[in-house]
């Protein structure tokens, strides 16, 4: 009877704690972000020139884990969200870009983003895929690290 009693009262605080520690989470990584990115394209096992770029990458993240992107040297506009990832400094991420000037990009993205630095560095790293009977295999990859 005692153990299921202190259970009881521990139960609702360890919620409370976890819920406390999840919105400090996503409050570390809200805000806007912004810093130079790689985008990598291998088409067929060979690397694709066209695909290849270095540019500016502009990230903003809310208060809900919503994420807006805009990366201009790609013409890209990002629209996702992350969610909780194996420890609290690490998110995992789902989004998709589109209005590349690069088609292959024009797709559904998962990754992670790492804070670094006390909170003062962002570091992105997203995949994406194209595999299947008929198609050509291809792979898409962005990396790079933004700050405040």
């Amino acid at each position: 009877m005692r153990k299921s009693l202190l259970r009881w009262l521990a139960l609702p605080l360890l919620a409370a704690q976890a819920a406390a520690t999840s919105a400090q989470d996503v409050a570390a990584f809200s805000g806007d972000w912004s810093g130079q990115v790689q985008w990598h394209a291998t088409v067929d096992a060979k690397p694709d020139t066209q695909g290849h770029s270095v540019g500016m990458l502009v990230l903003s993240i809310d208060q809900r884990g919503k994420l807006v992107v805009s990366a201009s040297d790609m013409g890209c506009t990002g629209l996702g969200l992350f969610s909780t990832g194996p420890m609290p400094s690490i998110k995992t991420v789902d989004i998709t870009f589109s209005g590349c000037s690069y088609a292959g990009y024009n797709r559904r993205f998962g990754g992670t983003m790492l804070l670094q630095e006390q909170g003062r560095r962002l570091k992105l790293q997203f995949n994406a895929q194209n595999i299947g009977l008929g198609k050509r295999t291809a792979f898409f990859e962005l990396k790079g690290a933004l700050s405040r």
